[in-house]
């Protein structure tokens, strides 16, 4: 379970659907395009979590307050 602290995105897919929050999160972990070393590891990063983690799920918990003198 990945808890996801202070999101403040919408739910979206790209057409502007609402998604869940377990699929904002396989959304986060496909694989990018492109070679360089920085996109190659982040790659290498996501296929270890989705290896590790075969089942997962996603929970977002909202930011209390948007000014921060009041948090």
């Amino acid at each position: 379970m990945w808890v996801v602290w202070d999101f403040a995105l919408q739910l979206l897919d790209q057409d502007g659907e609402d998604i869940t929050s377990r699929e904002y999160l396989e959304n986060a972990l496909q694989e990018q395009k492109g070679i360089t070393d920085n996109i190659a590891e982040k790659n290498r990063i996501w296929k270890l979590i989705k290896c590790f983690f075969k089942e997962r799920d996603c929970v977002t918990m909202i930011r209390p307050l948007t000014d921060e003198q009041k948090l």
